[in-house]
């Protein structure tokens, strides 16, 4: 059994939030806001390391912290809050910059993004990205 990349963990997480809302609930518990949070975080850091373009050598993403998050049509879902990142050489030290976010699963067993779009800044510099 291989071990799964954080954009299945957050798929996994985010398909199990969207059941739950469907079922009861109209929006993100703060449960949810939380783990989808922590795990997009390994998930953007990864993103940024295999672009050639990023400057965030010395720089590490720790968590999103949402400030709204819901679900937009049936299997997708939007996002704005706080990227919270520091210097890796000292894990004290946090920064936090405006961040949003569409994530789009629409296969029910797939494994990867069908589309995602990610806008954020770590110290001034922006970022974007999208599939």
């Amino acid at each position: 059994m291989s071990e799964r990349t954080e954009e299945e963990i957050v798929i996994l997480i985010i398909k199990e939030a969207i059941l739950k809302i469907r079922n009861k609930q109209n929006q993100f518990t703060p449960k949810y806001k939380n783990r989808i949070g922590f795990v997009l975080g390994y998930f953007l850091t990864n993103i940024l390391k295999s672009t050639k373009k990023s400057k965030i050598k010395g720089k590490w993403i720790d968590f999103i912290e949402w400030k709204s998050l819901g679900l937009s049509g049936s299997n997708q879902i939007k996002g704005t809050g706080l990227l919270w990142w520091g210097p890796r050489n000292n894990y004290s030290i946090t920064y936090s910059e405006k961040f949003y976010a569409e994530l789009k699963i629409e296969n029910t067993e797939s494994k990867s993004f069908d589309s995602y779009y990610f806008r954020f800044q770590i110290d001034g510099k922006p970022y974007e990205f999208k599939k």
